[in-house]
């Protein structure tokens, strides 16, 4: 071969490398290009998968804290109700009636007649009692204490000129079981639940 067959040769050779060359590094790039996106679509795939996983997850969990709380609700208002009835007959022990009376006293308004009925076991200690009320609070215009076997002791009634105080033992409960009947009855779960 002559040179210059020899060299056109070699030409055609290197023109033949630098294009498998071309061919094999678009490919190569082709083939990366589309295995990141592959890779991509399954990792965005995956991770929206985990994502609705975790608020399912996220959702039963609520949803499953709502039942406990509402199923329980009626027993955890039930022991409340019962503390709240311990808690009144420890306060009703001591002194109830001398603790009560001056606290309805102050919301009554002055110049008015006030009767105070009582139990007939508080009346005996209200004996001198009359004397201490009217120095007390003698801007009303006559305070009588009277005995009500009808109150159940400790029990005081008192009534004014407009109004009608009852702190009796008996009221207290019957107003905290009013509540607590209230509060069971009703669907709605307070606020307990909202979160």
């Amino acid at each position: 071969m002559d040179q210059y067959t020899l060299k056109i040769s070699q030409e055609v050779d290197k023109k033949i490398q630098e294009m498998k060359s071309d061919v094999e590094k678009s490919s190569y790039e082709e083939g990366m290009k589309l295995a990141k996106s592959e890779i991509e679509k399954q990792f965005r795939n995956n991770f929206e998968q985990q994502v609705s996983d975790l608020t399912n997850f996220v959702n039963f969990v609520k949803q499953q804290q709502h039942e406990v709380l509402m199923n329980n609700r009626k027993d955890v208002l039930k022991i409340i109700q019962l503390v709240l009835h311990w808690i009144l007959q420890k306060e009703v022990k001591v002194d109830y009636v001398d603790k009560i009376l001056p606290m309805i006293l102050n919301h009554v308004q002055e110049n008015q007649k006030i009767m105070i009925k009582v139990d007939p076991v508080t009346f005996d200690n209200f004996r001198n009692a009359n004397t201490l009320l009217s120095e007390k609070f003698s801007s009303f215009k006559d305070i009588k204490v009277v005995v009500d076997d009808h109150i159940s002791h400790p029990g005081v009634i008192v009534e004014t000129d407009s109004n009608l105080y009852d702190a009796t033992y008996t009221a207290q409960l019957q107003l905290v079981d009013e509540l607590f009947s209230s509060l069971m009855e009703s669907k709605s779960g307070s606020n307990i639940t909202e979160s």
